[in-house]
């Protein structure tokens, strides 16, 4: 099996809209590290108004910045699948889902989630895992 290495670095994701997914999406295998990112208004036509990631090798958050994204039915920051999140100093607000959607930060499902330092403001129920 081939994994993709993925990184960013200090820069600003804004006002993308896209029908499935937000900002970013991962549908490979794809070890991803994301460092100091802003990621404000996106939105997502489901899930992950920021990023979605249906990779399998693992994805690294650290110091980003997630601002007034929105999904429809999962996760209006990030919505993760079968996938290991592992989440340090990150800044998650007034991230939302509409219509019957759930996670208003994360929405994680058959995936493993480890945070440190995170901070959560102004979301209904900040993480579902599933």
């Amino acid at each position: 099996m081939i994994i993709i290495f993925f990184f960013l670095s200090r820069s600003l994701i804004q006002s993308f809209k896209e029908w499935s997914s937000g900002a970013i999406k991962f549908d490979a295998p794809t070890m991803a590290n994301i460092t100091n990112y802003q990621f404000m208004n996106n939105v997502a036509g489901l899930g992950g108004g920021a990023i979605t990631y249906n990779a399998t090798a693992g994805m690294n958050l650290c110091g980003n910045t997630f601002l007034n994204n929105t999904a429809k039915k999962k996760g209006g920051a990030l919505y993760s699948f079968r996938s290991y999140t592992r989440s340090e100093c990150n800044i998650f607000h007034n991230n939302s889902v509409i219509a019957s959607g759930k996670g208003g930060g994360f929405y994680l499902e058959q995936s493993t989630l480890e945070l440190s330092g995170d901070d959560f403001e102004k979301h209904l129920l900040p993480f579902v895992l599933r």
